[in-house]
């Protein structure tokens, strides 16, 4: 007897199979008594329907196709402006472009001042050692000894820095000298202590070298 009394359930536990069986019992009745379509929607509580107990089938049925799209809605406001980019690397050298027509040519500018005359000194002295023509002033000798020996003086004048040119002149006749050859320097020259204003003026035979007299013509550049 103790045994038995050990193993006898509690209260609990019976109140809880008596729930058990009568809960099986009621919708095994519910399923053989109640007649097809016989449940509306009068007999539906609220929300005992959830979708895990609708067929698909039957929620296919709950949807429409879709509709048209609709008007697109007005243009929002302009965005913040974003930051600036990095720099972008150098592109290549493009092809040289074609050359240009030319421009009009430019006006035709002032006229500058007179220059200098590039002879400065100039004189034609005859075979008698006359002047007949020459700078103002410029002053023509023939050695009273030396035959072929003229001086020309352009007097006030430093002439060491200008280089003399002679070539044979005319006769007082306006005669010429054929086979004439002519040399000409400054007076003065380094270690010479002569006049810087004259230039000595020799006459030659051009095919012996001997001295003759002849009239030239000398200029002098500075």
């Amino acid at each position: 007897m103790r045994r038995l009394a050990r193993n006898r359930p509690s209260p609990a536990m019976v109140v809880a199979l008596i729930a058990l069986f009568v809960a099986l019992g009621t919708s095994g009745y519910a399923a053989i008594t109640l007649p097809r379509n016989s449940v509306g929607p009068e007999h539906l509580k609220n929300g005992s329907v959830t979708p895990p107990k609708v067929a698909k089938k039957t929620i296919a049925l709950f949807k429409g196709q879709r509709g048209a799209r609709g008007a697109a809605g007005p243009q929002g406001a302009q965005g913040a402006q974003g930051a600036q980019g990095a720099q972008g690397a150098t592109g290549a050298l493009g092809p040289s472009g074609a050359t240009g027509e030319s421009g009009a040519a430019g006006a035709t500018g002032v006229q500058g001042a007179s220059g200098l005359p590039a002879t400065k000194f100039f004189a034609w002295v005859d075979e008698t050692g006359a002047l007949r023509r020459g700078s103002p002033g410029a002053i023509a000798t023939k050695d009273p000894v030396l035959t072929g020996i003229y001086r020309v003086m352009f007097p006030g004048t430093n002439l060491d820095a200008c280089v003399p040119v002679v070539s044979p002149g005319q006769a007082s006749n306006n005669a010429f000298f054929p086979n004439t050859q002519l040399e000409a320097r400054i007076s003065s020259w380094p270690g010479n202590p002569g006049n810087a204003s004259i230039v000595l003026v020799q006459t030659e035979v051009a095919s012996t070298g001997a001295p003759k007299v002849a009239g030239f013509q000398v200029a002098v550049f500075c």
